[in-house]
């Protein structure tokens, strides 16, 4: 069985291909049965869309508020659902995620 890298534009599905064990092709209209498991599962934080105001490419870290100032972290981006994203980092769950103007904020202004 191979399972498509991402969900199809127009379908919204996802491409299975799935084979005999025998290696015969299985015909596009049969109905197959199996185990339900997890498909993509990603473990994260769920927060509000980031980027640069200026267009450029979204970054590849946020600033949380640690002692009134802005502490950056380096996170890495797993989903990004066009307002939401899944961000996979070392966060303080205890401290506040600046959400806007953190394209104003740089190390300086807090720390690494």
């Amino acid at each position: 069985m191979a399972v498509g890298g991402q969900v199809d534009a127009k379908s919204r599905l996802v491409p299975v291909r799935i084979a005999r064990d025998d290696g015969q092709a299985v015909a596009p209209t049969t109905r197959i049965c199996g185990p339900r498991s997890p498909v993509g599962q990603e473990h994260g934080w769920k927060v509000p869309a980031f980027g640069r105001a200026d267009g450029r490419p979204k970054v590849d870290y946020v600033f949380q508020v640690g002692d009134g100032k802005a502490v950056r972290a380096n996170v890495r981006v797993l989903i990004d659902a066009g307002e939401v994203m899944l961000i996979d980092g070392k966060l303080q769950p205890d401290r506040k995620l600046v959400t806007d103007g953190a394209y104003q904020l740089s190390e300086r202004d807090g720390g690494a």
